[in-house]
């Protein structure tokens, strides 16, 4: 096979082939200082594009993360109404029983506690100087590290990152020392007599919008001028506490997903998703509302009743 060679030497190189030597006048490639510099800023530029796109995918990544834990506490809920006869499990446990050593013990056990130990799964001692143990596992939002849990997700009973519907779920005192136990279970106007009283708040209560009906979501601290501290909620019963906008229901309200506009939810039915977390969604229309065996109405807004008031009948609405 014959080989075609050029007639001429590379450039570079003298007549016989050889590399010539740098000081015999070959140039120099190099950057100047003006090219160097526009290098520089294009980096830049490309840095302030790319960073907060970065940025927004790690928070959606926290996100979905979240949603699958709530998803699973919403599993492990409706699991325990199923061992429990229907009965839900209480937002806010006041546990009085004696330990193993024979000491009384009395504190007070927030749901996602309840939940924990329930399925096999319960907190750790509390860190050093701190009263309550934090969430573990499914029971913490991705977005909130363990050393902001005293800043962002404490409560006065305890550390919360996911708080229960207020009116879904009861409030329990039980003595196992005496013998008692008393339930509080919170209702509305002229929908009390119904669905109040000293009972257990059951699953099987909510035999419609089960697929609506929030059982828990991602929580929010304020400040609190009274107290001169934030605290997390203990439990959302209306539009505004949930909104991350200031209203009447408290100023400086903080989410963990608020760069988002979203809350965390699982509902009854056991799915979950991400519910806008807007003054738009939240506080949208208001309508009367009166029971059918009551004359009394009153004012809600139509997501309240959608997805906290379950007691609360949508057609029992009149145009405010």
């Amino acid at each position: 096979m014959r080989l075609f060679l050029p007639s001429t030497p590379a450039r570079g190189r003298d007549g016989r082939g050889y590399a010539r030597r740098w000081d015999e006048g070959a140039a120099c490639a190099a950057f100047t200082l003006i090219e160097l510099l526009v290098v520089i800023a294009v980096i830049g530029l490309l840095l302030a594009v790319l960073l907060p796109a970065l940025g927004k995918a790690r928070q959606n990544g926290r996100l979905i993360s979240c949603v699958s834990n709530v998803r699973q506490q919403g599993v492990a809920t409706l699991s325990y109404a199923m061992d429990h006869r229907e009965l839900l499990p209480p937002k806010l446990l006041y546990l009085t029983r004696y330990n193993e050593d024979g000491t009384l013990e009395s504190e007070p056990w927030l749901i996602n506690r309840v939940l924990a130990a329930y399925t096999g799964s319960p907190f750790g001692q509390p860190r050093p100087g701190e009263a309550w143990p934090n969430p573990t596992g499914v029971w913490r939002c991705p977005d909130v590290p363990l050393q902001l849990d005293s800043a962002d997700r404490w409560t006065h009973n305890g550390v919360l990152h996911h708080a229960p519907n207020g009116w879904l779920m009861s409030t329990v005192f039980q003595n196992e020392a005496q013998g008692t136990l008393r339930i509080v279970a919170d209702a509305i106007g002229g929908w009390r007599d119904r669905h109040a009283g000293p009972q257990w708040r059951r699953a099987d209560q909510v035999r419609t919008r089960q697929d609506r009906v929030v059982v828990l979501m991602d929580n929010v601290s304020m400040f609190v001028e009274s107290h001169g501290h934030a605290d997390a909620r203990e439990e959302y019963q209306f539009a505004c506490q949930v909104t991350r906008e200031d209203n009447e229901c408290g100023e400086n309200k903080k989410g963990s997903h608020d760069a988002l506009g979203v809350r965390p939810a699982v509902f009854l039915d056991g799915h979950a998703n991400a519910l806008p977390s807007g003054e738009a969604y939240w506080r949208d229309r208001q309508n009367i509302y009166s029971p059918a065996w009551s004359g009394a109405g009153m004012v809600f807004w139509a997501r309240e009743v959608e997805h906290l008031l379950w007691f609360v009948d949508p057609t029992e609405a009149s145009a405010d």
